[in-house]
């Protein structure tokens, strides 16, 4: 029988060549089956991450790059982290210990909340006459800086960089109490907390201040290339197996397939899955990795550019659903947002919440549109909730939709006993993000969390599937005369998160 892309569903169960199904290469072909993988894939006890995303309309975006990028807004307010203060700057030959009344204080700022080494006037956010807020709730405002080096210290006539401790890795900053009566220093604000700036004062007259940087923060994803491969006897074509599929009128129909062949894809999806879920990006120099790019995985980008929240295994409390939130809120988080998670933390952390589940709370609106116009596959966003098993709740204005991650929970996957990752959760945002692209000049407003496949007019690598051999193949298109039809899955793609911060890697100790 020939190969076909675009199988059409038969009234009965007979094998014919127009309604083998192949794959699902096309938009037609998942029109049909799609929602029937899905119930397939439940069997497997919690479903396939990529087949929800393709449902939910998280797969449509093609990049013709192999690099794919985007940049975003940085945070407008930036607070900073004091790496040490007063006399415990190391190296500094004019210490300020802030002791006594209206004295100053000599701040040494954490590493990572300035860049450029110093070497640019825009290399840190702390600049001379602004106004800052320490641990005490005291007040005061910068007066110097101390950077070690000349282009972007501000120091007293005669005094060198350098002389208050400053580097080009380690800023020293010197703020002065605006009352008279406030002692900075005792007691001093401990290291690694953080202070603020709230506002700037300058004298009549005064000339421009110092510019802040205002690049925006650039992600870079990498494309990534599997492949998967099914060999069939023509002796074992009788082997058959079946799905049934509506029509679009009315009534039910039916699709034929291998059940080898179709567990190799769904071994194939599987593998997908774990992939976008659990993969590393390629950082080894060593020659087995040459012309090997690999995408990095949810659990690794969060982890890079989110927030993770470990606990420890049995003491999920209230305080950790607390802790969420207050994140989410300070990030500017998704009103709507999946929770993706291993069966332990689903007992330990959700239970309860849902015996006081008030389905009136919950919303819909983002996890998918519920306007008639934009159903996906004939469903508005609430029914594809409840096909795909998806149960949710509110708490403090968040709605949290709750899905067993299978790839969590399955003992031959990461449900390995030696991995750990039943107790994990991965929460991802379900709205849409203002994207900088093409070195910010274009705006475009994009899904939160995204899949990206190489692809370019008229051609994707969406899954690709194609078959070679000699037998069930039509004469004319049989490429060797063995009794054998190979069949062959390629796709290239890669994981495309936005805003990160506003992502949450749950991790059990």
């Amino acid at each position: 029988m020939p190969y076909l892309s675009n199988p059409v569903p038969s009234a009965t169960r007979q094998t014919g060549n127009t309604n083998f199904l192949n794959s699902t290469n096309d938009f037609t072909t998942k029109q049909h089956v799609l929602q029937m993988l899905v119930d397939r894939f439940s069997v497997y006890h919690g479903g396939s991450f990529f087949q929800y995303c393709e449902l939910l309309g998280m797969t449509n975006t093609i990049t013709n790059s192999n690099d794919f990028i985007h940049g975003e807004k940085p945070q407008i307010f930036q607070s900073m982290g004091i790496a040490a203060i007063g006399a415990g700057i190391g190296g500094a030959g004019t210490a300020f210990a802030g002791t006594v009344a209206g004295a100053p204080l000599g701040i040494q700022i954490q590493t990572a909340d300035h860049k450029d080494s110093g070497t640019s006037k825009a290399s840190t956010y702390a600049r001379i006459g602004d106004s800052i807020e320490i641990q005490g709730k005291k007040k005061a405002r910068i007066a110097y800086r101390d950077t070690g080096v000349a282009a972007t210290s501000v120091l007293p006539t005669g005094v060198s960089p350098g002389a208050y401790g400053g580097t080009n890795t380690g800023h020293v900053i010197v703020a002065y109490p605006f009352s008279a009566t406030t002692v900075l220093g005792t007691p001093g604000p401990s290291v690694a907390s953080r202070f603020r700036v709230f506002a700037n004062s300058n004298k009549r007259g005064s000339d421009s201040r110092e510019s802040l940087a205002g690049d925006l923060i650039t992600w870079k994803g990498d494309l990534h290339i599997m492949r998967e491969f099914f060999e069939q006897e023509g002796s074992a074509a009788a082997n058959v197996g079946w799905i049934e599929v509506p029509y679009e009128g009315g009534g039910k129909g039916f699709l034929w397939t291998w059940n080898q062949h179709l567990d190799q894809y769904m071994r194939m999806i599987a593998q997908m899955d774990d992939n976008l879920v659990f993969s590393e990006r390629t950082t080894s120099t060593d020659a087995v990795f040459d012309g090997i790019s690999t995408t990095g995985g949810l659990i690794e980008e969060i982890k890079a550019g989110g927030y993770t929240h470990n606990y420890t295994g049995g003491m999920w409390s209230d305080a950790d659903w607390n802790v969420l939130i207050k994140y989410l809120i300070r990030n500017g988080g998704a009103p709507e947002n999946i929770l993706w998670s291993g069966i332990d933390w689903r007992i330990e952390a959700v239970n309860k919440l849902e015996e006081k589940f008030d389905k009136g709370a919950v919303v819909y609106g983002n996890f998918n549109q519920a306007a008639e116009a934009t159903k996906v596959y004939g469903k508005t966003g609430k029914e594809l909730a409840l096909h795909m098993g998806f149960s949710s709740l509110s708490r403090m204005g968040f709605t949290f939709h709750l899905r067993n991650y299978e790839g969590f929970d399955h003992p031959q996957r990461a449900g390995l006993s030696s991995l750990g990752y039943t107790g994990d959760c991965i929460l991802t945002p379900t709205d849409t993000q203002n994207i900088y692209n093409n070195g910010g000049t274009n705006q475009t407003l994009q899904k939160s969390l995204e899949i990206a496949f190489l692809g370019a007019e008229g051609y994707t690598r969406t899954l690709q599937n194609w078959v070679h051999g000699g037998a069930i193949i039509d004469p004319v298109n049989r490429t060797s005369g063995e009794d054998v039809a190979k069949f062959e899955w390629l796709v290239e793609y890669g994981l495309w998160p936005k805003a990160l911060n506003r992502f949450v890697y749950i991790q059990r100790n």
